[in-house]
């Protein structure tokens, strides 16, 4: 925590001295502090994730600051999609891993016993129908 009468990472960076009671300074205490609410500065400005903490129950403040850090991080990297683009190409990814499995696995039992003859071949194309998915930095 910031110690009485030193600015945490918010008030440096926005330039005031030090409020006790601060709502930023648990969060933003030491000089990684005052980087991560630049990033969050830049994305939110300071009211949005002022009123966000003050609204919130003080057990769930830590998770939401990470959180910010988080999706700020993200849209400075992808202005358009964010963290987003994040979680399409996670989706994609568990999607076309678990086509795979399904095929091996298939392939395993013989085809007498085997209840599905043929996977449908129109399942692997619907993953295809969204091309590559090029967001901010990624391009697989």
């Amino acid at each position: 925590m910031s110690r009485i009468g030193f600015s945490c990472g918010a008030c440096k960076y926005l330039r005031r001295r030090y409020i006790e009671g601060c709502i930023f300074a648990p969060y933003f205490y030491n000089e990684a502090g005052n980087i991560d609410f630049e990033v969050i500065h830049k994305v939110f400005g300071s009211k949005n994730p002022f009123n966000l903490l003050s609204h919130l129950p003080v057990k769930d403040r830590n998770e939401a600051v990470t959180t910010m850090i988080y999706e700020a991080q993200a849209r400075i990297q992808d202005p358009t999609y964010g963290c987003v683009s994040e979680i399409l190409i996670l989706q994609q990814q568990d999607f076309v891993d678990s086509y795979a499995n399904l095929q091996h696995v298939q392939n395993q039992i013989p085809p007498e016993t085997n209840p599905i003859l043929e996977l449908d071949p129109s399942i692997a194309g619907d993953i295809d129908e969204l091309g590559p998915v090029v967001f901010g930095r990624h391009q697989h």
